[in-house]
C-alpha cells in the first residue's frame, strides 16, 4: 500500500466478519494478516490486526518468526479474554520434514512456537521435500555449490501423514499450497481426506480463474497469497501492481487505497485474502468493504497478465508451475542447470 494513502483510523464497514465453510464444517475469516517478512514487527503487526478485527493469522516455519506470532496472540488472547476458539491460526509443513515420521515432529516445533495447543489449518507449503533437520525446525540445506539438497519423497506420503494428524487433535484442518490443477487432482486422487483448503498467488495480475474454479467446484477453499503482487521487496520493483493506473482509477472512486480495491476483489470471489503489512494504518484499511461494481469487475479482469511473482523452482531444486513454462524455462530452472550456473560462477 502506498505511504502516502490518508486513510481514517474507524472504518464502519469491514471485511472481518465474512467467512467461508471448510468442507469439514469449519468457518474460515476471509481476511487473514500475512506474516511473511514482517521481521521485528511481527509481534505488534499480528497484535495490531487482532485488535482491528481479523480472526484468521497466516504464518509458516520457514518465516522465522512463529515465536513473535505467538507472542501477539497471547498479547491480545490476555487483554481481551478473546476465546482461543474465535481465531483461525494456519500454518505451514515445511520441505525438510515430508518424511511420514517427521510431519508431526515438525507440528509440534511450531505449535510450541506459536505457544498453542492446535492449529486450525496445516498445510504442504510446497511439492518438494528436502534433506531433514535434525530438529526438525524449517532450513534450506546446501551443498557446496550452494545447490539446494534434495530428498526423495513422495508427496502421496507426505499427505497420508498430514491425514494422519487428524486423529492427533493438534490440527482441525489439512491443506496444500502451491500445486498445479494437475497435481491437485493427483491428490484427490489417493486421498481419505480431502484437501480443506488449497493456498496459491492470486492477484489481478495471476486471477488463476481456472484453478480457483476447480478447486472450488470440489469444495475446497481457495486461499490467495501475495495479493498486492509485486509490492514485496523481494518481488521486482518495477510496474508495481498497486500503482496500476487502473486500480488507482477504481481506488480514487470509492476514496480508498488500491490494495482495499484488491482485498474486496479478491474476497468477493470467495477466496481467503492474506494481505501483509506492519503499518496499523493500512492493516485497518485492509478491513474495508466496498461495493465494486460490475464495471470495476470488469476493469480489474483486464488486468490479467498470467504474471507469477512467487516462483521458487530454482531455490527448491524443484520445477514448479510446468504447465505455464516453455521447455526452454523448464530446462533453464531444472536442477542440472541449476548446478552447471553455480560451478561456472565459482570457477
Amino acid at each position: 500500500m502506498s505511504s502516502s494513502s490518508a486513510l481514517p483510523y474507524a472504518i464502519e464497514m469491514t471485511l472481518v466478519n465474512r467467512t467461508q465453510k471448510l468442507n469439514n464444517g469449519l468457518e474460515i475469516p476471509l481476511l487473514q494478516l500475512g506474516t511473511w517478512e514482517l521481521g521485528e514487527k511481527t509481534a505488534d503487526a499480528v497484535y495490531e490486526a487482532l485488535k482491528s478485527g481479523y480472526r484468521g493469522i497466516d504464518c509458516a516455519s520457514i518465516y522465522m518468526n512463529e515465536t513473535a506470532v505467538g507472542k501477539g496472540i497471547k498479547r491480545f488472547i490476555d487483554e481481551t479474554q478473546t476465546p482461543r476458539s474465535d481465531l483461525f491460526i494456519l500454518s505451514k509443513l515445511y520441505n525438510n520434514s515430508h518424511r511420514k515420521e517427521d510431519v508431526e515432529k515438525a507440528l509440534d516445533v511450531t505449535l510450541s512456537d506459536l505457544g498453542l495447543e492446535y492449529l486450525d489449518a496445516y498445510i504442504v507449503h510446497w511439492p518438494a521435500s528436502f534433506k531433514p533437520s535434525a530438529d526438525n525446525r524449517a532450513w534450506i540445506p546446501q551443498d557446496e555449490q550452494g545447490v539446494i539438497i534434495n530428498d526423495d519423497v513422495p508427496y502421496r506420503e507426505t499427505w497420508e501423514a498430514m491425514e494422519n494428524l487428524l486423529q492427533t487433535g493438534k490440527v482441525r484442518s489439512i491443506g496444500v499450497s502451491n500445486l498445479t490443477m494437475d497435481q491437485l487432482e493427483d491428490v484427490l486422487s489417493y486421498a481419505r481426506v480431502k484437501p480443506a483448503l488449497l493456498q496459491v498467488e492470486i492477484h489481478p495480475r495471476l486471477p488463476q480463474d481456472k484453478l480457483v474454479g476447480f478447486a472450488q467446484s470440489q469444495g475446497i477453499v481457495v486461499e490467495g497469497y501475495s495479493p498486492f503482487g509485486n509490492a514485496n521487496a523481494l518481488y521486482g520493483q518495477e510496474n508495481q501492481l498497486l500503482q496500476d493506473p487502473v486500480l488507482v482509477e477504481i481506488a480514487a472512486k470509492h476514496g480508498v487505497s488500491a490494495a482495499t480495491v484488491i482485498t474486496n476483489w479478491v474476497v468477493n470471489r470467495g477466496i481467503v485474502t492474506l494481505p501483509r503489512s506492519s503499518n496499523p494504518q493500512h492493516i485497518r484499511a485492509n478491513t474495508q468493504q466496498i461495493a465494486l461494481d460490475g464495471e470495476d469487475t470488469r476493469k480489474l479482469q483486464l488486468l490479467a497478465s498470467h504474471t507469477r511473482y512467487c516462483d521458487l523452482s530454482e531455490l527448491c531444486g524443484e520445477v514448479f508451475f510446468a504447465d505455464e513454462k516453455t521447455p526452454e524455462q523448464i530446462q533453464y530452472q531444472s536442477k542440472e542447470s541449476v548446478r552447471q550456473r553455480a560451478i561456472s560462477a565459482q570457477s
